[in-house]
């Protein structure tokens, strides 16, 4: 279930990682595990284009997303 009043959301895009949406959104890559988890995703390697994610990240800042992995 995805609800939270701090939690954001995303679309994958053909390229994203989610090392590389968790550093922009969070703020450390190394925090892909808790995107993963919070989503169900039991294998996170695999995302695909226009799944929806949520992130939760702490108050309303937003960091702009322009890097994928490649």
């Amino acid at each position: 279930e995805m609800t939270g009043d701090d939690d954001t959301y995303y679309t994958v895009r053909r390229g994203d990682c989610l090392w590389i949406i968790a550093r922009n959104f969070m703020r450390r890559g190394v925090l892909f595990s808790v995107i993963a988890e919070r989503n169900a995703i039991s294998n996170p390697d695999l995302i695909y284009p226009k799944q929806l994610l949520q992130i939760a990240v702490a108050g309303k800042e937003r960091v702009r997303l322009y890097v994928v992995c490649q």
